[in-house]
């Protein structure tokens, strides 16, 4: 698959402007990539993990994905507006450093995996590195994100030219909606377009799957 991004990347002659990488990645490809793609506009990191530990090993470089290795890349694409992490694994730290190296970042997803039971079922780490790093969005796609009432003021807060904002299966917020301010008449008043947490997912391009602790599956309505 390298070899495939390889061959991509250099029959654009640099004029490359929107990428997807699935399943798999390294630093070295990255570092192909953008030392012939500055003009990139659009990425697309699906399902990738990126680690934030070092190893010893020397060519680590080679197989996998390290936050110093994505920073690298994303400090090198300079025109960079959209870019999209839906099931890659990232923590908050690692979302405002990426935040500060895309300063022209107008759009953002970061999709996760829904899971009804786990020892930490709300965390708004992510939701408050987004809010500090990246006040220029326009458009924001956290589906399944654990965030809490914190976090999410947190971006209204600081996220002053939101167009989308898309909170499905978000459900640590349904009791704040349910039964908090009356954010279902007053975010659309703020935002143009809002997804809420038990919205239809009928739309979404992903799978749309809740996961329970205990190997059970529900799908969400």
């Amino acid at each position: 698959m390298h070899q495939v991004i390889n061959k991509s990347v250099d029959l654009s002659c640099g004029q490359l402007h929107d990428l997807c990488i699935e399943d798999f990645g390294s630093d070295n490809l990255f570092k192909y990539i953008y030392q012939r793609s500055r003009q990139l506009i659009r990425l697309r990191l699906e399902n990738c993990f990126v680690c934030c530990y070092n190893y010893k090993s020397q060519d680590y470089d080679q197989w996998m994905i390290t936050l110093k290795g994505l920073i690298q890349m994303l400090r090198n694409l300079p025109l960079l507006e959209e870019l999209e992490l839906p099931y890659t694994r990232i923590f908050g730290k690692a979302i405002e450093i990426v935040g500060r190296c895309c300063p022209h970042l107008k759009s953002f997803t970061l999709n996760q995996r829904r899971y009804y039971y786990t020892r930490n079922p709300t965390c708004d780490k992510q939701d408050l590195a987004i809010a500090k790093s990246m006040p220029g969005l326009r458009h924001l796609q956290l589906f399944g994100n654990r965030m809490t009432f914190t976090g999410l003021m947190a971006i209204l807060n600081n996220c002053h030219h939101l167009e989308y904002l898309d909170l499905r299966q978000c459900y640590g917020l349904c009791r704040t909606l349910e039964d908090g301010p009356d954010l279902e008449t007053k975010l659309p008043q703020q935002i143009k377009h809002v997804r809420f947490p038990r919205d239809s997912t009928e739309d979404y391009e992903f799978d749309d799957i809740v996961y329970a602790s205990d190997g059970h599956i529900n799908r969400s309505s």
